[in-house]
């Protein structure tokens, strides 16, 4: 159990579940290397996750900077949202995982594997005092969210292979962003890109289909979708047990406009109309409904 910086108390604390070097090392030669490379080349995982051999966190980062600019260029409006979810390997779905891993091609028999070891494996306390006497296992706590052995070699594969479904339903339903040749006439569309549980979204009006009408009022029409892209987000990980982090979720709008004085772009704030009220139902189940559309980067 580590501190996160949010205080030493018990429940603020991350639990990491140590494994034996023998058990981690098969767990990390399945998981880790041989069905993560068969699904990179025979199963297509979708390019918006990041979190692949190969790639690597400043990939994902870096992919905000062609949107930024190009926008800039074109002086297109655009919506950035960025994404994070709560204790996002603690709250996966054991025997949604183990489908999701035979989806692209785990034998039966290792599945059957790690299907036993999140439900049956026990687990000790050791404290500053010792060995704890007692043990328990994911059968005796009677959750439905038991996670996947967040500290073993299989936690981030696992988790990779869920996500793929979220980022195949999110670029089925969700809104993106689009933007046009200026020569070739060619449509470059995107929608988000993820690493891990970290996901920023696009949003432009030509991916909207607005193809930048001067009739048409940006906020009220990117800011809805931008809610709707949300909403679709928040339900699309509830169904494997996540939930958002509201606390870490924010949203960057912005219109771009020319500065004859100072012969440069400005960037101005999207203004937000009222009536816009996205919601995350899903993100507190036993309470009523929270808003969602996090505060912009000035009103941070």
């Amino acid at each position: 159990m580590i501190e996160k910086g949010k205080g030493r108390y018990v429940e603020d604390l991350r639990i990491i579940q140590l494994c034996e070097a023998d058990l981690n090392f098969v767990l990390h030669e399945i998981w880790g290397h041989r069905l993560i490379w068969y699904a990179m080349r025979h199963r297509g995982l979708d390019p918006a996750q990041y979190a692949l051999p190969g790639q690597t966190c400043n990939n994902a980062v870096l992919n905000k900077t062609p949107f930024l600019d190009l926008c800039r260029q074109t002086l297109s409006p655009g919506i950035l949202t960025d994404y994070d979810a709560t204790a996002a390997f603690d709250r996966v779905l054991a025997g949604l995982s183990i489908v999701t891993c035979q989806r692209v091609g785990i034998p039966r028999i290792a599945g059957n594997l790690m299907f036993k070891l999140l439900k049956e494996m026990s687990f000790y306390l050791i404290t500053g005092f010792g060995q704890s006497t007692e043990r328990f296992n994911n059968n005796q706590m009677g959750l439905q969210g038991q996670g996947v052995l967040q500290g073993s070699s299989s936690t981030c594969p696992i988790y990779i292979l869920i996500s793929d479904l979220y980022l195949s339903n999110y670029r089925k339903l969700g809104t993106g962003v689009a933007f046009y040749h200026l020569i070739t006439k060619n449509r470059v569309h995107d929608t988000s890109v993820q690493f891990v549980d970290d996901k920023s979204k696009f949003l432009n009006p030509v991916g909207a289909g607005h193809h930048n009408d001067p009739n048409t009022d940006v906020g009220s029409a990117l800011l809805p979708l931008a809610s709707q892209n949300s909403q679709i987000w928040a339900d699309s990980i509830w169904i494997s047990g996540g939930s958002l982090n509201i606390n870490k979720c924010f949203y960057y709008a912005f219109i771009p406009a020319v500065n004859f004085k100072s012969k440069s772009i400005d960037c101005l704030d999207l203004p937000m109309p009222d009536q816009i009220n996205a919601r995350c139902r899903h993100d507190i189940p036993s309470k009523e409904s929270k808003d969602f559309l996090p505060p912009s980067v000035g009103e941070r």
